[in-house]
């Protein structure tokens, strides 16, 4: 095994292991989401009595806590130039979009079915 090839799979695992990263994130960001509106004053399960800037702040600052993992792996995985070595980095463009997906629906929900 060469010097290069050691560092290369020395990275990427270490990329493997970084999506880990995203537990604490999901807790941060649901933390982040949730406290923003109970620091302004509003309940946030409440949507018809929250101002839209509110649930927007919230949502806006909850999807950059979750997606701050995306930096590490994806700086991890950048010197890789195979299509297996970005797995780890489609992963983690998964998960942040899974976030940020359910919490819209949950949204979208809340407003059509209060």
């Amino acid at each position: 095994m060469t010097p290069a090839s050691r560092t290369t799979h020395k990275e990427m695992s270490r990329a493997w292991w970084s999506l880990l990263l995203f537990i604490p994130a999901l807790v941060a960001a649901f933390v982040v989401g949730e406290g923003i509106p109970a620091w302004l004053g509003y309940d946030l399960p409440s949507v018809a009595t929250t101002p839209l800037w509110v649930i927007t702040l919230a949502f806006c600052a909850a999807t950059i806590v979750m997606a701050l993992p995306l930096l590490v792996v994806s700086r991890l995985c950048r010197r890789e130039q195979e299509s297996a070595g970005r797995t780890p980095l489609l992963v983690a463009w998964i998960v942040v979009a899974g976030f940020v997906g359910l919490n819209l629906f949950g949204l979208v929900t809340q407003l059509l079915f209060g």
